[in-house]
C-alpha cells in the first residue's frame, strides 16, 4: 500500500503580496544601518525571483555566482540535474 505523500505548502496571494511588500518596505528603510538594508534588498531580490520564476529555493541557491547577476538566470531542471548526477557517478 501506497503512503500518502504531503502536499506542499503554498502562500496565499494575499500572504504572497504581503511578504513581497515587507521585504521591499524593509530594503528601502533608511532607518537601519547600510550593512541590514543590503541583506534586506537581497532578501527581496530573491523572493521576487522565487515568485516570478517559480524556481525551488535549492535551486535559487545553487545558481552560479555569474548567473545571480543576469537578468535571465537559468536554473538546471530535473533532466539536467540527473544527467549531471549520472556523469558525475560515472
Amino acid at each position: 500500500m501506497k503512503r500518502a505523500r504531503k502536499l506542499p505548502f503554498v502562500l496565499s496571494i494575499a500572504e504572497t503580496e504581503a511578504l513581497l511588500e515587507t521585504a521591499h518596505r524593509l530594503a528601502a528603510d533608511p532607518s537601519v544601518g547600510l550593512y541590514r538594508q543590503a541583506g534586506s534588498a537581497r532578501r527581496a531580490a530573491l523572493f521576487e525571483t522565487l515568485y516570478a520564476s517559480g524556481m525551488r529555493i535549492s535551486e535559487a541557491l545553487s545558481l552560479p555566482s555569474g548567473c545571480r547577476a543576469s537578468r535571465h538566470p537559468h536554473a538546471a531542471g530535473a533532466w539536467q540535474r540527473r544527467q549531471t548526477a549520472a556523469r558525475a557517478a560515472a
